[in-house]
């Protein structure tokens, strides 16, 4: 049988489609899940919500959810091997992401601190072994909610300026204070983030659902796409 004859696609159209945003949802059931002291979590249905996380510390300690960059969001890896090498299967670069989005549920109405977004990240392999964690402290952000209903976080990286503290994990402090997103990717270029995930260690009880990463692949990636798209069609003739 004759190959099929595959119509020729311009350079440009495989870059303009792959420029589009993506979106990944956190599957709670195979998510990393972490607690510390008393903290717990469970899944299941809260207000209506069938598949809820619920991270409770209301009898102290912490409850967090996670989800790798690459496995739980669906990005694209970054190339980056990361803090000793271990890193590099499962992180995407951090440049990518443009939002991180879910909706949240407390009984009581509100969230006070201790309940936050955070991202593991790691520098490129050049910059030596270097990690730590972005954290985005969410009670200004997502005030003053009525009690027993659902509320939508918005993207959470759009947050105003003092949105995210980083804190060392191997290395030193990389940014002294708090940043915006915009700042956080001028002081972070050319690093990767491994895991996102959502802590509470503020005391209370919330339920959280639909954990979303958006992102778009960096330029170089795409002409990347593009270029090898272009390549599999000519083979195809």
């Amino acid at each position: 049988m004759r190959n099929k004859i595959v119509p020729a696609i311009s350079a440009s159209f495989l870059v303009a489609s792959a420029a589009s945003a993506s979106t990944g949802t956190l599957n709670f059931v195979t998510a990393r899940q972490s607690t510390s002291g008393a903290g717990s979590i469970s899944l299941g249905p809260v207000n209506g919500r069938a598949g809820a996380a619920t991270l409770n510390s209301s009898a102290g300690g912490a409850a967090s959810i996670w989800g790798t960059a690459t496995g739980g969001y669906g990005m694209p890896g970054s190339g980056n091997a990361g803090v000793g090498g271990w890193a590099g299967g499962n992180g995407g670069l951090l440049s990518d992401i443009t939002g991180i989005n879910f909706d949240w549920y407390r009984a009581s109405g509100g969230l006070a601190g201790g309940f936050r977004v955070a991202m593991y990240v790691y520098s490129p392999v050049a910059q030596g072994d270097i990690s730590g964690f972005l954290q985005f402290d969410l009670m200004a952000q997502l005030p003053g909610q009525a009690g027993g209903q659902w509320e939508g976080s918005g993207n959470v990286l759009a947050g105003p300026t003092g949105a995210a503290w980083y804190s060392a994990d191997y290395g030193g402090s990389q940014y002294a204070g708090y940043k915006t997103w915009a700042d956080i990717q001028t002081a972070l270029a050319g690093w990767s983030v491994y895991e996102i995930g959502i802590i509470n260690d503020a005391g209370y009880s919330v339920a959280i659902d639909g954990l979303s990463v958006s992102y778009v692949p960096a330029p170089g990636a795409i002409a990347l796409l593009g270029i090898a798209g272009l390549g599999a069609s000519r083979r195809r003739r």
